[in-house]
């Protein structure tokens, strides 16, 4: 792709500049069902995601699958219909390109080469879980295995001379499997992500696989009354996940956030503190950069309760008069790593303090069951009771209700047990 040729055009079709993102991605899958390999899917991808922009307005247009990116006719086509959506915007915010922070975080790729690892491997890997499964006598032989694997880069060239790449390998497997007795059946769904082949242990995940389905075995509703909860490390991190545009500045802005006027105030438990940390050496991915090609830089959300920021993108820290953080992604304001600073106590202290309580370790309905304004969810879970400090049975079907913003303020105490 010629992008000297890409801005000049831009300059004569009356564009204020040009941003364009490239995106390739390779991906290889091997779908195990029932004991039988089903299927092998191979994808190589590259997309194209340009940015114009115009009297402080930008918008972008996606392409992928073109023959020939730098012919002339082409090129004035996409700019020109470019220029006519921006045209037809209506918002008073000002956006931006951006030319590039003063500094850019060093951090050594190790971008493992999963396609390095011959077939058989990968497809030995699936045999050996689901065999490790068949131990089992709940296990009803009903389970659907994948292998996956995944390398992409991303490229952002723009017309004020920024110039930014960024790639990253993983892979995983992906189990969802039934075990169940002759009176109940229980869906069981696990992941095990890794930067490393080598990294795959089987006999850890499918542990862990067999507990969470055997101990979920004859599990029953509850009767509806308050209780203590104790949430998993995952299911928690999830919660915060789906509630993370409370601290989003654009929502801030736009009166959708509770905390607007909360900056520098306690809202939440002195023992609460939730970082976004880019760079933080388990996470799965460090990003350097933002989709705006602004510097990933590590901040304290929270810090010992105290709302210290909100999270930026270029338009918002603009808006806020702050220095912008490199926290643009996928079109939208979000964060890298983000998560709840672990505690002192292990989960077992946790439990024994909780006479008569849930421990909650499987949540479904994110997308229909959740208020960020209001910050009220209701959600479907199961899990386990908590009876005098030790898990007992276990439950499911149980709608679980209340408010993340409350919740942050009745947190009594935090694990030591995080991981990304």
């Amino acid at each position: 792709m010629n992008y000297q040729k890409w801005f000049q055009k831009s300059q004569l079709q009356g564009l204020d500049g040009l941003e364009i993102i490239i995106y390739e991605q390779r991906k290889f899958d091997i779908n195990l069902e029932d004991g039988n390999i089903e299927q092998f899917t191979a994808n190589h991808s590259t997309s194209y995601l340009i940015y114009g922009l115009c009297k402080n307005k930008k918008t972008s247009i996606y392409l992928e699958k073109i023959d020939d990116l730098d012919n002339d006719f082409f090129i004035d086509q996409v700019l020109k219909r470019l220029k006519q959506k921006i045209e037809i915007l209506n918002f008073n915010e000002k956006d931006f390109l951006f030319s590039g922070s003063q500094k850019y975080k060093t951090i050594l790729e190790k971008n493992f080469n999963f396609e390095s690892i011959p077939y058989d491997y990968k497809i030995k890997l699936l045999q050996e879980c689901y065999q490790g499964l068949l131990v089992s006598q709940y296990f009803t032989k009903k389970c659907n295995l994948l292998y996956s694997e995944i390398f992409w880069c991303q490229k952002i060239v723009n017309s004020l001379g920024l110039k930014l790449q960024q790639c990253n390998s993983y892979a995983l497997l992906e189990t969802n499997c039934i075990f169940g007795d002759n009176k109940t059946q229980e869906e069981i769904t696990k992941s095990f992500p890794v930067k490393k082949f080598e990294d795959f242990d089987l006999s850890i995940y499918v542990k862990g696989l067999l507990e969470l389905g055997e101990n979920q075995i004859g599990s029953k509703t509850l009767p509806s009354k308050l209780y203590h909860v104790v949430f998993s490390n995952e299911v928690f991190a999830e919660l915060l996940s789906n509630f993370q545009n409370i601290f989003n500045a654009l929502y801030v802005y736009r009166n959708l956030s509770k905390y607007k006027y909360s900056q520098g105030k306690l809202i939440a438990n002195p023992k609460v503190t939730i970082i976004d940390d880019p760079f933080i050496s388990t996470a799965f991915f460090n990003p350097i950069f933002d989709d705006e090609g602004v510097a990933c830089q590590s901040k304290n959300i929270i810090t010992q309760g105290i709302l210290n920021t909100f999270i930026h993108n270029l338009q918002t820290a603009k808006l806020f008069d702050v220095s912008p953080q490199g926290n643009s992604f996928n079109g939208s304001i979000a964060m890298s790593n983000c998560y709840l600073k672990s505690g002192d106590k292990s989960l077992s202290e946790l439990l024994y303090a909780v006479h008569d309580g849930i421990y909650v370790n499987s949540i479904v309905g994110w997308h229909a069951g959740i208020d960020e304004i209001s910050g009220s969810f209701s959600l479907q879970a199961s899990g386990f009771c908590i009876k005098n400090g030790f898990i007992k049975d276990p439950f499911n079907m149980v709608v679980i209700s209340g408010n993340f913003f409350d919740l942050l303020n009745n947190i009594k105490d935090i694990a030591n047990d995080f991981k990304f």
